[in-house]
């Protein structure tokens, strides 16, 4: 990246709300397309970021990647076991075999400790191990994995965690950005069963 980019990039990531900023390559005549990553932007940001980049180029287009997790309708599920608790579910550790490619997710919750593995891939693994080691701590989930996604050309983007209802058209999302994407993607699948939980009405968080 150029030192004018590097510069621009530095200016964007300072407007309030934005996560991450990644720029295509550069097109003849010097034009750049640039994805702003944000959540809970401003309704302006688009506006704001335009004027900034083309301060640095004078042919540049904004895109708003908006990861903000939407309002979410009252769901139609059954309650949690009556074991809840105050107590948040903590993430211990989530990482990738890169022998294997397996995903290994570790959570514990009231003094108690369980695992989960899958070898579906860097994102989808970590979210499907934690919902496996959710099982494993007594926590039945009336939900099932509906989507898990990533920002595209950047370096550790923020990852996106679908939960949707079995019972109705409930989706529960949840958005995190961590040190790696095995750990973006089981933080982003807890945050997701958090919005779940809160939706029963539940301590359990």
């Amino acid at each position: 990246m150029n030192e004018g980019l590097a510069e621009l990039e530095l200016e964007l990531r300072l407007l309030p709300g934005v996560l991450n900023v990644g720029f295509g390559p550069e097109e003849q005549g010097g034009h750049v397309a640039i994805s702003v990553v944000a959540l809970g932007p401003e309704q302006d940001l688009e506006l704001v970021a335009t004027r900034v980049a083309r301060a640095f180029r004078q042919s540049a287009t904004i895109e708003i990647v908006d990861v903000s997790p939407p309002e979410q309708p009252a769901p139609k599920l059954s309650s949690l076991p009556a074991t809840v608790s105050d107590e948040r579910v903590s993430l211990v550790e989530s990482r990738i075999d890169e022998t294997t490619g397996e995903a290994t997710v570790v959570l514990s919750w009231m003094g108690n400790s369980a695992n989960g593995r899958s070898a579906s891939g860097t994102l989808v693994g970590p979210a499907v191990a934690t919902l496996q080691a959710l099982a494993g701590l007594g926590i039945a989930l009336d939900a099932r994995l509906a989507s898990v996604s990533s920002g595209q050309g950047m370096v550790n983007p923020p990852v996106r965690v679908v939960l949707r209802s079995e019972r109705g058209d409930a989706e529960f999302i949840g958005v995190a950005r961590s040190k790696s994407e095995a750990e973006s993607a089981a933080r982003a699948t807890l945050a997701a069963f958090n919005r779940y939980v809160g939706g029963l009405g539940t301590h359990l968080n």
